[in-house]
């Protein structure tokens, strides 16, 4: 009975670890990216979450709030993006998690009289720019825009997995069982005596 009592303890044990160690092949993956400072009056930070390491996963959240150039004035458009402003969107994952390729695009019309905006994050670069739209110029001109490299001015940073709810069930059954076979084990110790 000792021996039984030992076999479902390692059994619950390995559950547990297994659902405390690993996340689901299809586990959402989630970056921050944006630019450390201000240039050319851009700036902004936001992040993005993948369904899984396909394209077929699908783009699941998507924000990036900022500032989009200037109007004529000299004053800050402010802008945002979301998951509905994406226009399109594509990434290969290779077997470290780090991305082959990655393009997301994103554009959003700040209002009539004022301009369009778009964000491009790409494999290597941030890109966010702005159009003259309705006759108010963006930073004095046409158009204006900010492109900065990974690393030398902005940034794309993993943050973390986030494990799918069985892995949270198997880890809640590999505890349960554990609790059970100490517990088991501390009756069966207290009968022998």
């Amino acid at each position: 009975m000792r021996n039984l009592a030992a076999l479902v303890t390692f059994v619950f044990i390995g559950i547990a670890a297994v659902g405390l160690g690993s996340t689901s092949a299809k586990a959402a993956l989630m970056w921050e990216f944006g630019f450390d400072d201000r240039v050319n009056n851009f700036e902004g930070t936001g992040s993005f979450t993948l369904g899984g390491p396909t394209e077929a996963d699908g783009l699941v959240a998507f924000e990036f709030s900022g500032v989009c150039g200037q109007d004529a004035g000299g004053t800050d458009n402010l802008c945002s993006f979301g998951l509905a402003d994406i226009g399109n969107f594509s990434w290969i994952l290779n077997n470290n998690w780090t991305f082959d390729a990655l393009n997301i695009e994103a554009s959003v019309d700040l209002g009539p009289g004022i301009f369009d905006s778009v964000i491009d994050i790409q494999q290597n670069n941030l890109l966010l720019d702005c159009f003259e739209s309705g006759g108010t110029s963006c930073n004095g001109g046409d158009f204006a825009f900010r492109e900065s490299p990974y690393g030398q001015g902005a940034f794309l940073t993993p943050i973390h997995e986030i494990p799918e709810p069985q892995s949270f069930a198997l880890f809640a059954l590999g505890l349960l069982g554990l609790g059970l076979s100490v517990s088991l084990s501390r009756r069966r110790t207290i009968e022998a005596i």
